[in-house]
């Protein structure tokens, strides 16, 4: 049976902490930990409910998997790992703008499946940004790229986000659910992509 009292006062809290996340200075996490609280123990009290329940109910693996892939992240941010591969591939293509953009491509779906995407791009794009502003071309057409293989890569792993790190730890999902059953429509995705944009976009582009 659905309680008002606990119904309306959730919807209060999760609109709390959409809104806190829009505003510049403030703590997101510390809201969100507080709104959670406030809500459990309302509905705690209204419905006799120990805090032993609500413990059961946090899908601890998933925040343990999700805290070991911010490290990694953190880690590869920090190095600047993803800096030295981005003008590496420029090197390796020789400044043929066909190769680099199939390189950038694959490399980002492949490092969107590894690390967070939000990372990838937020890495990764400036240094695209300067080497295009470095040759003189538009870098419309390979952030574009970049940005619809980095949401591929994504569904590649259960580990790439922690959307999906939540989704496969409910429901029991490994990495080989997703080999089976996402590797071959990602790739298909992949070399469409790429193809398409190519043809489309990179093709029409001047010269460098």
């Amino acid at each position: 049976m659905i309680h008002p009292t606990i119904l309306i006062i959730s919807l209060i809290t999760f609109a709390i902490i959409i809104i806190s996340y829009s505003i510049k200075n403030a703590d997101f996490v510390a809201i969100s930990l507080l709104c959670g609280f406030v809500a459990a123990t309302i509905a705690g009290l209204t419905l006799g409910i120990g805090i032993g329940t609500f413990v059961d109910y946090i899908a601890w693996d998933a925040i343990i998997i999700i805290l070991s892939m911010s490290i990694i992240t953190k880690i590869a941010e920090n190095s600047n790992i993803l800096e030295y591969l981005a003008v590496k591939l420029f090197k390796i293509s020789n400044g043929n703008r066909r190769i680099f953009f199939y390189l950038l491509c694959i490399i980002t779906t492949l490092l969107a499946a590894i690390i967070t995407d939000v990372v990838v791009v937020l890495i990764i794009g400036p240094v695209v940004i300067r080497l295009c502003h470095f040759l003189k071309i538009r870098a419309g057409t390979y952030l574009m790229g970049m940005t619809i293989c980095i949401n591929i890569g994504s569904i590649i792993t259960p580990f790439s986000s922690g959307e999906n790190i939540i989704i496969s730890s409910e429901f029991g999902l490994d990495t080989l659910y997703f080999i089976q059953n996402y590797w071959i429509f990602s790739f298909i995705l992949l070399i469409v992509t790429v193809i398409l944009t190519d043809m489309l976009l990179l093709k029409k582009e001047p010269a460098i």
